[in-house]
């Protein structure tokens, strides 16, 4: 399953730049798939999304949101002749995340170091290969969540997990 998840992501990314041709040169999106099969979980991520378990004991977050500035993504982008660094004031001070860049120009300013489609920054070392984790799912575990940095941006895991559970409690 987890070679199969992988490989998925891939023929997508493969898919969408023969189909989309241009369109998918500066642009892209992060990608999240959960498969259950029996007791086992899959979890695979392409992006700045991230998944999260909730349990009746505890949250478990699956996935990490991969950025330019993680040094394992880092270290990718930048032996692939990408450059990393956040936008500027104009007085220097850092304004935002930490963007991909072209070699040459500071185009198009990806804040994710992964993605699905974004075909011109691929040759500098964004990806498309996913990570993927696998668990077994447990009888007190209650529910996934899958958002985007726009959710985890502005709210905790705990807070996230707070928000669900009053509607999961409540049905």
């Amino acid at each position: 399953m987890r070679q199969a998840l992988k490989d998925s992501y891939l023929k997508i990314d493969a898919d969408i730049k023969e189909f989309h041709k241009s369109k998918t040169d500066f642009s892209g999106s992060t990608l999240c798939t959960c498969i259950i099969k029996g007791r086992n979980l899959y979890v695979s991520n392409v992006g700045d999304s991230r998944t999260i378990l909730i349990s009746s004991s505890e949250i478990l977050q699956l996935t990490r949101q991969q950025r330019p500035d993680d040094p394992f993504e880092l270290a990718r982008i930048l032996m692939s002749g990408g450059r990393v660094f956040p936008l500027k004031y104009p007085d220097g001070k850092p304004n935002g995340p930490h963007r991909v860049w072209l070699p040459e120009v500071d185009f198009p300013g990806l804040a994710m170091s992964r993605s699905i489609g974004d075909s011109k920054l691929h040759q500098y070392g964004v990806t498309s290969q996913p990570d993927v984790v696998d668990i077994t799912l447990k009888p007190n575990d209650r529910t996934l969540v899958i958002g985007s940095n726009g959710l985890f941006e502005y709210l905790s895991n705990q807070e996230v997990c707070d928000t669900i559970m009053q509607y999961y409690e409540a049905s």
